[in-house]
């Protein structure tokens, strides 16, 4: 079915699809119901995609709305190799697309979809609704997060100030779906109005299981991100060619010219329409509706998000004897059961590092870490790896969350933001070091605390510290006579807490340093190897303090080894060291802290796995390693692809 075209059908479901090759099955459900396996069949691929969000309303009359946010996409979820009972009735419940709107009513959520398999319940959640003024201006969270809504518009010669704000994105779910795209309420770049002037307030497009949502901006609504194909694990038969959940295009208000229109993302996304309606997505592919697009003096619907889909693939043989043509059929058609290569990686995954504060800031927490010697993976799987960003330093912002979508997920948190003056650090998954204290002569300013998701029944250690504490003492004597001697914290490291500011002026006693980071070579191989990058095989420092001093012998305090970023004794806190999941340094007095680094993930292979494995994008490396292991680096999200 073309990508938001047709007639969704808004929850109301369809029938079961099944197409037999010989003795396995492909059955690919479209209601809710039951799915009878063949007497022999012991193990499954299974697919569970939730219906999609639908699209945030645009409306021209009181209150004024602009472009409404594309809907999020369902959450999708691919469980590779189940095992089950031979010829077990495995229940699966697949959930409606929400339902568009006109007028002043609110845009709905997609509904949940769950399978049942061996007394485990897989849910994929549903998609968010996009952007709507009337209820919410911001994208809801789901399986994919709805685009934020434009702002509202204020009608009239000229149009005056632009009314804002525009809406954000929801957040998607977890090794389901992404974020949806910001919504934008003026852009100067966009599209002229003789009497009106630039037209904007562009929703953003929904997230989709691919890609976060684009944002707004203008005069053009963000296209929905792309869905995922998960035709490998079933048919090309289930959703649109293979691919599910994709987000529904943002919509705009103004028409003068007739602005580029937003699209949807592969997998079944509504694209933005000028005429009528938005469009839906695509039936029984889980994919979020469009944001509507209005003119002046009218109000459009928005688009209704598409059904979930349930497909299911049988992997083993059942009983019987295959005859010549079915052995055809079911290689021709990917069908034929596969034999599969179990082995152990070793998985080590750092989030974002946390930005520095301003004002003789803290320092920023490095991402959490986390390490499992032996992860139990197998060939035929693809292992979605989303690597979290590094926290800005201006505004000051954590880092996010790294995420390794296996069998098993294992998720480091983000680390903490450092405190500004006269505030603490941030938690995280490090902490971050805390502003100057607020009282003179006092450490009254603590670091921010160390967190860490749980990771399931596999070995795994986690990795972070708690920053450091903030300093203050005022009137200081000696050349600087009257100086203030403020001092942050440093943000905590993954192998070290942060230092604290140190309660004297003495010389060399400069901000609180970052802590330390992990090195991880006793598991991946002795340094330098040409994987690990400048850090040497050292990852995750905290950033250190920001410091305003009364004498001048002092500096800001030095960078966690591992990629820290420094903080700052004039002008803004550094950087921290890229990929490395540092934290960035506090700044000086009003100056701005530097900023975090992105994550990563390192994977080590063994020489059983190594000729099966690939990664995506290019972006992302695997190099080989003595014996004949592989170690594969992600520095942007992708793919790991075991054939």
């Amino acid at each position: 079915m073309p990508r938001g075209g047709g007639t969704s059908n808004g929850g109301v479901i369809g029938k079961t699809n099944k197409t037999s090759f010989g003795k396995c099955t492909v059955t690919i459900k479209t209601s809710t119901g039951s799915i009878a396996l063949q007497p022999g069949t012991t193990l499954i691929n299974a697919v569970v995609v939730a219906g999609g969000g639908s699209g945030g309303l645009t409306q021209s009359g009181p209150p004024g709305c602009s472009g409404g946010g594309g809907g999020g996409a369902g959450g999708h979820i691919i469980k590779q190799s189940l095992s089950t009972t031979a010829g077990a009735s495995i229940p699966a419940v697949v959930g409606g697309g929400g339902t568009g709107h006109g007028g002043q009513i609110c845009s709905s959520k997609g509904n949940d979809a769950t399978l049942t398999v061996s007394g485990t319940t897989y849910t994929a959640v549903g998609g968010g609704a996009g952007g709507n003024c009337v209820c919410d201006v911001n994208g809801q969270p789901g399986g994919s997060g709805g685009g934020g809504q434009g702002g509202r518009v204020t009608p009239g010669p000229g149009i005056g100030p632009r009314s804002g704000p525009a809406g954000t994105g929801g957040s998607g779910t977890a090794c389901q779906g992404n974020a949806g795209g910001a919504g934008d309420y003026d852009c100067s770049a966009g599209p002229q109005h003789p009497q009106w002037g630039p037209i904007g307030y562009a929703g953003g497009g929904g997230g989709g299981a691919g890609a976060v949502g684009a944002a707004g901006c203008a005069g053009t609504g963000g296209n929905g991100g792309v869905g995922i194909d998960v035709s490998p694990y079933i048919s090309p038969s289930i959703g649109e060619s293979g691919f599910v959940s994709g987000g529904g295009a943002g919509g705009v208000w103004g028409t003068f010219p007739n602005p580029s229109l937003a699209t949807g993302g592969n997998g079944g996304g509504g694209d933005a329409s000028n005429s009528g309606t938005a469009k839906n997505a695509a039936d029984n592919t889980g994919g979020g509706g469009a944001g509507s697009v209005s003119t002046m003096g009218d109000t459009r619907p928005s688009g209704t998000g598409g059904s979930g889909v349930v497909g299911i693939k049988e992997l083993s043989k059942a009983s019987g004897v295959w005859s010549m043509q079915s052995q055809f059929s079911a290689k021709s058609q990917g069908t034929w059961p596969k034999f599969f290569v179990s082995f152990n990686a070793a998985i080590f995954t750092v989030a974002g590092g946390g930005g520095g504060g301003y004002g003789d800031g803290g320092g920023g927490g490095a991402g959490g870490a986390l390490l499992a010697p032996a992860y139990p993976l197998e060939t035929g799987q693809t292992i979605g790896i989303t690597i979290g960003g590094g926290g800005a330093g201006n505004p000051k912002a954590s880092g996010g969350n790294t995420t390794f979508c296996g069998p098993i997920t294992m998720t480091s948190d983000g680390g903490g933001s450092g405190g500004n003056n006269n505030s603490p650090g941030n938690p995280g998954g490090s902490g971050g070091g805390a502003g100057h204290a607020s009282s003179n002569n006092t450490s009254n300013t603590s670091g921010g605390s160390a967190t860490q998701s749980p990771v399931g029944p596999i070995p795994a250690t986690g990795y972070g510290n708690a920053g450091g504490t903030g300093y203050l003492k005022l009137g200081i004597p000696g050349p600087h006579g009257g100086g203030n001697y403020a001092i942050g914290g440093g943000g905590g490291g993954a192998g070290g807490a942060g230092g604290n500011a140190p309660t004297n002026s003495a010389p060399g006693n400069n901000g609180g340093s970052g802590g330390n980071g992990i090195d991880v070579t006793p598991t991946f191989g002795s340094a330098p190897q040409p994987f690990y990058g400048p850090t040497n095989g050292l990852y995750a420092g905290g950033g250190g303090g920001g410091i305003q001093p009364g004498p001048p012998a002092h500096a800001g305090g030095s960078g966690g080894p591992g990629g820290g970023g420094a903080g700052a004794h004039t002008g803004t806190g550094c950087n921290a060291v890229a990929s490395t999941g540092s934290g960035g340094g506090g700044g000086y007095a009003s100056q701005a802290g530097g900023n975090g680094s992105d994550g990563i993930v390192l994977i080590k292979l063994p020489s059983a796995a190594t000729p099966f494995a690939s990664v995506s994008p290019g972006t992302n490396t695997l190099t080989p390693t003595p014996g004949c292991t592989s170690v594969a680096k992600f520095t942007v999200s992708g793919n790991l692809i075991l054939a």
